[in-house]
């Protein structure tokens, strides 16, 4: 285990009996006895003690709902034939019961495929069909709804064997697609987070590109009626790396914050809401890791947003890893580790400045098991 820390790559390593006594601290959750082998792939909380948590079973999509106190497992509805699904990325909207959930599923002898199911105060979650270019098959990473009728999920398609990235717009009624852009010179494209600011005609994504063999990250804004690229820089030292979440404030300023990794480290970039160039930022490093990652954002203001993901030791053990910005520095949290081998922390959210939720999963003994925690 961890015996120290380091706020920023670089940075000075503090023995853990060093820090201050009001250092973030989450709380692992309760969770309902898994079936088989379960993992958590994103979390959206729509009031404090709300929130759904989807991700997959040994075969299936699996949903749960909960917060500080019990969470119970969810019923949603699957594609006729399905052998396979997972729902990879969730949103409500804040303070108001309405959800979608999207993912992918495969029936058998068919293409990956990508799925939605949206739900409202009655309950009951109503599956809905995403068409993809030519039937092609794809899958949806992230979703994001600013209203109960309009949502923008991201992810990819497969084109002659070939990721392009892959968007669909919901508008209360039916998923249609969205088509955005790729890098220039690249193979394979994805985009694995969105987020909308102001509206779901106002949305950045994150992702990843191929380009000539080495992988950059990949940025782009949508404003309903075109994409636009965005630069988006590797931190010194680094000549490749990848975006996973992207959170934006929906309050002026408009402030984005992208994660992910560069050069084996965990990444950061950030964007002032004009232009079209981003910042990288100063990412913060747990100490003795061999590499780390940060998989989601959730940004209440400009001045805080919490990030989560992982870091790796020398021994190959994984540990949870999370911190939080406050505008102009980082404060590395102390987090459970239930597993054994794996500890991930794949999605957040944040409801305020200093309450969030995440989950994830962790591995001991060959199994695997979903992994939430809570923060305040």
């Amino acid at each position: 285990m961890a015996t120290g820390y380091t706020d920023v790559a670089g940075g000075p390593v503090r023995p853990l009996a060093a820090r201050d006594d009001d250092t973030p601290s989450w709380v692992q959750r309760t969770l309902p006895t898994p079936v088989s082998n379960e993992s958590l792939s994103d979390i959206t909380c729509f009031v404090v003690n709300g929130c759904f948590s989807v991700g997959k079973g040994a075969d299936n999509a699996r949903m749960l709902l909960g917060a500080t106190g019990t969470w119970l497992f969810y019923d949603t509805p699957e594609p006729v034939g399905t052998v396979a699904s997972q729902l990879r990325g969730v949103h409500c909207i804040s303070g108001n019961y309405w959800c979608t959930a999207v993912g992918v599923y495969n029936v058998r002898g068919g293409p990956q495929l990508p799925y939605a199911v949206t739900d409202s105060d009655s309950g009951a979650w109503d599956l809905r069909s995403v068409p993809t270019p030519g039937g092609a098959s794809a899958g949806l990473n992230d979703t994001f709804c600013f209203l109960s009728l309009a949502c923008l999920a991201v992810g990819y398609y497969v084109d002659a064997g070939v990721l392009r990235t892959f968007a669909s717009a919901w508008n209360g009624s039916t998923w249609s697609t969205r088509t955005p852009l790729n890098a220039p010179g690249s193979t394979n494209n994805s985009l694995t987070g969105v987020s909308c600011p102001t509206s779901s005609l106002d949305c950045i994504a994150a992702g990843y590109a191929s380009v000539s063999g080495v992988t950059q990250p990949l940025m782009q804004r949508w404003t309903g009626f075109s994409w636009t690229l965005h630069t988006t820089p590797l931190p010194a030292g680094a000549s490749s790396g990848h975006l996973l979440g992207v959170s934006c404030t929906v309050t002026n300023p408009i402030t984005c914050m992208g994660v992910g990794s560069a050069g084996g480290q965990a990444y950061v970039v950030r964007w002032g809401g004009s232009g079209t160039t981003w910042t990288a930022e100063a990412a913060p490093r747990p100490a003795f890791a061999t590499s780390s990652q940060f998989e989601e954002v959730s940004c209440t203001s400009a001045t805080a947003c919490t990030a989560v993901g992982w870091f790796e030791l020398p021994s190959g053990v994984r540990e949870s890893f999370a911190a939080s910005w406050n505008g102009t520095a980082w404060t590395t949290h102390v987090t459970p580790n239930p597993g054994t081998r794996t500890n991930v922390l794949l999605g957040v959210s944040c409801v305020s400045s200093t309450v969030c939720r995440t989950a994830g999963y962790a591995s001991s003994g060959g199994q695997t098991f979903n992994f939430a925690a809570t923060l305040n």
